[in-house]
């Protein structure tokens, strides 16, 4: 019996880790002056604008924690954004090379 009840409390242990760890993904964190971009999240909702681009920008990281941004023309956004909306710029170095 007591063989059963270990066995089972490991079970649901192992459940409850595999479940906090799909539920707590590492985020990115990002520096001050990290060129990123915006997710629209105004689109998610709207049929009208399903052909548009899903993420905006470049912007520039001014702060950390709950990030504020800025846009290339040193426009500053009013509203901080959250990390999960954010995401790098990948930037291709050589594209003349065809």
């Amino acid at each position: 019996m007591r063989l059963k009840i270990e066995s089972k409390v490991e079970e649901l242990q192992q459940k409850q880790k595999d479940y906090y760890n799909k539920r707590n993904v590492k985020r990115e964190t990002y520096q001050i002056e990290d060129k990123i971009m915006k997710y629209n999240a105004s689109k998610e909702k709207q049929w009208s604008g399903k052909l548009e681009e899903k993420w905006i920008g470049p912007y520039y990281i001014l702060m950390n924690g709950s990030y504020k941004i800025k846009e290339i023309d040193e426009r500053i956004l009013k509203t901080p954004i959250n990390g999960n909306l954010l995401k790098n710029i990948m930037i291709k170095k050589n594209l003349n090379q065809w």
